[in-house]
């Protein structure tokens, strides 16, 4: 993959300085927050902001001499954004801006001189989309879901909106069992069936090979569709032409309704792991996500066939539904694209403890092992541009969750962690 060429613009007062041609040039701007909240966001001009928050630095828990600073903290972000996000800088403006970190650090940063990689190409207005069901182990979950959807179905197609359903089934009994109890499902010209093989990226890409729709909108099973979930991210799409789809606002049943509006929605951080936040409500900025939540994403279906194919998960990822949507997510970041939150596309998600990938309630602990092995997986793929250090910075991650954990807990953390290393769980 090709690192994507971008100009570096700093604006360490937060205010819109235009030394670059944006609409001919990549542009990425590094800017203040108004808090200790790190997020990305779209400015009026259509420029991918990095909010940071000079607090956060962490180099002066490294070197004590150093003093936390905008410099120092955009600095952080600029290594991050070679080593881990596959940026080359073809400019950094102003060029003083970085004064006042060592020499020895301002190093690190390498400017190449050079054309700016092309802008993502500016998509047309959506006009057709496909909601995606993918079922397991849940023989109940589709004609619970069916009438809740259809909401949404029908606001949609009340705005002129093409769409469609299709569901993808994993067990052989399915689709058959529901259409002998409901005759009807056989004949909407709406809604397909799919067959697919157990694993959910196996049968996300299923619904992707036989899709015609501009946009493909994934949901889980265990969900309760707001009637606004398709118009919601149509209208975040329409409102960014260029990004490549949008996470959903997701509303959760463990997590319940948290009084606090965050705007770090789907943020990976440079530990690697990720700051979620996806019930957090409309903000006045378009806000930027990294990573979707699987149970609730859209893609432009062209888009990412011409970057993916039609294999746009990662298949290997099966078992418990974890990190395979952040896979994808970070190889299209690394490609220059970028996904909005979409606050109004919008569902409740009853996270369901038995079916699906079976990784909540009794069965969690069954599954726990083979989530951290898929998180070490994900990690050394984030960490690759670090070369030799990848597999350590991977275990430092690892650490973080060992020391982290709830008392009682630790023990299995660091068990199921050293299962990995030794090659006693697979990640896939």
């Amino acid at each position: 993959m090709d690192p994507v060429a971008v100009d570096i613009v700093l604006e360490p007062e937060r205010f819109p300085v235009r030394l670059v041609d944006a609409e001919a040039r990549r542009v990425e701007v590094i800017q203040p927050s108004d808090d200790e909240e790190e997020y990305l966001a779209l400015d009026e001009a259509g420029r991918l902001v990095h909010r940071i928050a000079p607090g956060r630095a962490y180099l002066p828990r490294l070197i004590p001499s150093l003093r936390p600073s905008f410099a120092l903290r955009a600095l952080e972000r600029l290594l991050e954004l070679r080593w881990l996000w596959n940026r080359r800088f073809v400019s950094i403006l102003p060029g003083g801006a970085l004064e006042g970190v060592p020499a020895m650090l301002r190093r690190l940063v390498v400017v190449e001189a050079g054309p700016a990689t092309p802008l993502p190409p500016v998509s047309g207005p959506v006009r057709s989309v496909e909601v995606v069901c993918c079922t397991y182990r849940r023989p109940e979950a589709f004609p619970r879901l069916l009438p809740r959807l259809e909401r949404a179905l029908d606001a949609a197609r009340a705005r002129g909106l093409e769409v469609g359903l299709a569901v993808v089934c994993q067990e052989e009994d399915l689709p058959g069992a529901w259409i002998a109890a409901d005759p009807r499902l056989g004949s909407l010209s709406w809604l397909r069936f799919v067959r697919s093989a157990p694993g959910l990226p196996r049968a996300r890409n299923a619904a992707v090979v036989g899709c015609s729709a501009q946009v493909v909108l994934f949901v889980d099973d265990d969900v309760d569709p707001s009637s606004e979930l398709i118009i919601g991210h149509v209208e975040a799409l329409d409102a960014a032409r260029t990004a490549i789809g949008s996470a959903g606002r997701v509303d959760s049943r463990i997590e319940g309704i948290r009084e606090r509006a965050h705007r770090a929605v789907g943020q990976i951080r440079g530990s690697g792991w990720v700051d979620t936040n996806f019930d957090a409500p409309a903000s006045p900025e378009q806000l930027v996500a990294q990573t979707p939540l699987g149970a609730n994403m859209a893609f432009r279906r062209d888009r990412m066939n011409a970057h993916l194919g039609s294999r746009w998960f990662d298949e290997s990822l099966e078992g418990v539904a974890h990190r395979e949507e952040t896979t994808t997510a970070v190889d299209l970041v690394r490609r220059g694209e970028f996904l909005v939150y979409a606050a109004e596309g919008r569902l409740f998600h009853e996270e369901h403890e038995v079916g699906g990938c079976e990784n909540r309630g009794v069965a969690a602990r069954k599954s726990a092992r083979r989530r951290r092995a898929q998180d070490q997986l994900f990690l050394r793929r984030f960490y690759s541009g670090l070369g030799p250090l990848a597999g350590p910075a991977a275990a430092l991650s690892a650490w973080r969750d060992v020391r982290t954990a709830p008392p009682g807990t630790r023990g299995e953390a660091l068990e199921d962690y050293l299962a990995v290393w030794l090659g006693l769980t697979r990640a896939g």
